[in-house]
């Protein structure tokens, strides 16, 4: 489910319930018993969730977006600590914040649920 939310890492997740080490060495050493369990695990979570989050955007629209906004938001913090000191990086951060919502925009007017 990591993969498809934004803001959520699946190394963190790993990391979080301790398997980390034990994925990332199973693909160093290809140890193939770990990795199909793991990435069965992967294949089963992505199809649930994806699921899940239909089924949400579906009957909650707005609240889920809320969530997944909330999710960006907070990881921002993350990956992004500060407020650029020099020109240059807050010039393109802007330039970068102003083609993403030209795109998020042209995305939208073309979805067919708009029309």
């Amino acid at each position: 489910m990591a993969m498809l939310l934004p803001g959520v890492s699946g190394s963190f997740i790993l990391l979080l319930l301790g398997v980390y080490s034990t994925a990332i060495n199973a693909l160093s050493t290809l140890n193939i018993p770990i990795i199909i369990v793991i990435g069965t695990g992967v294949i089963v979570g992505f199809i649930v969730s994806s699921k899940v989050i239909r089924f949400l955007l579906e009957n909650y629209t707005y609240a889920t977006f809320a969530s997944i906004i909330g999710l960006i938001i907070g990881s921002i913090f993350v990956i992004y600590p500060g407020i650029p000191e020099s020109g240059t990086p807050f010039v393109m951060s802007i330039i970068a914040l102003i083609t993403g919502l030209i795109v998020a925009n042209i995305f939208n007017s073309a979805s067919p649920s708009s029309k």
